[in-house]
């Protein structure tokens, strides 16, 4: 059961596009869809069984496209491995986007341990022209999340979650989604997004092969279910349940392909635009 203890302000729950991008760790240029059987199309995936293992430096960069406005952003990720003081991988990204004349900038980071698949801290800013959010936090024990806010027209806040499970921010959820190996039985986890808290539900993946504008991939499907809740653990009157498709490599790296997920006023499709150059993070 989550509690909260809190100085100077209230919960602020925000979702902005840059962290639902984050999510999925990809973007879109064009519609992910199953390819039509051809000589040209991969044979369809099976499940890999082999243990996960990102190639680092990873840099992925992602678009995002509205079924209604077309292009309304990209997603840029690079993770990379330290060794020093402790093994962990940093992680940072930057995004943009805009729709319906209303304009997002985020950047954000993250220390993520893979032998714990813990999410040690991490930091998510946004722009959103009319204010300057940041949030920073840091898990000294499964659940149990220090954060601090800083918002440009509000007084700093600290709170304290003790969600009672590993919690995570939206990258810092990928990152364990690609890492946890074979999936048999539903994963559901508490994710953190800025002040908003959900409940995320990872259902055993499908085996498939999509279209990517890059070419057909195989691919291992998700279907997430986002249930909001406040940080006391019950469920949230203030948000909306959220549904998201999610494509991840069907090979060692567990790439995120392309993710779906419903928008205003339609869908929003995140993919991977193309396999960027290797770069150091800086």
């Amino acid at each position: 059961m989550a509690r909260l203890s809190r100085q100077r302000s209230g919960l602020y729950a925000l979702l902005g596009p840059g962290a639902a991008a984050a999510m999925l760790a990809a973007c879109a240029t064009t519609t992910p869809r199953l390819a039509p059987a051809s000589v040209d199309a991969p044979p369809v995936a099976t499940l890999s069984e082999g243990p996960p293992m990102l190639r680092f430096p990873e840099r992925l960069h992602f678009q995002i496209r509205h079924s209604l406005a077309g292009q309304v952003g990209e997603v840029t990720l690079l993770v990379k491995a330290e060794t020093s003081p402790a093994p962990l991988w940093a992680g940072e990204g930057f995004g943009s986007g805009s729709f319906l004349g209303f304009g997002t900038r985020s950047k954000f980071s993250l220390s993520f341990d893979p032998q714990t698949a813990l999410a040690r801290a991490w930091t998510v800013e946004r722009d959103t022209g009319s204010a300057v959010i940041r949030d920073d936090a840091a898990q000294s024990a499964p659940g149990v999340v220090s954060t601090h806010r800083l918002h440009s027209k509000k007084p700093e806040s600290w709170a304290t979650l003790n969600a009672g499970a590993a919690t995570y921010d939206p990258f810092g959820y990928l990152l364990a989604l690609r890492t946890r190996g074979p999936q048999r039985e539903p994963w559901t986890a508490p994710v953190l997004d800025g002040r908003a808290l959900w409940s995320v539900t990872a259902a055993p993946p499908r085996a498939e092969t999509i279209k990517l504008a890059t070419g057909p991939r195989t691919a291992l499907r998700y279907e997430l279910a986002a249930a909001p809740i406040d940080w006391q653990g019950r469920p949230s009157t203030l948000r909306k349940p959220r549904t998201i498709t999610l494509w991840l490599s069907d090979n060692a790296e567990h790439t995120p392909l392309a993710l779906v997920t419903n928008a205003p006023l339609g869908e929003l499709r995140v993919e991977l635009a193309a396999d960027g150059p290797a770069v150091a993070l800086h």
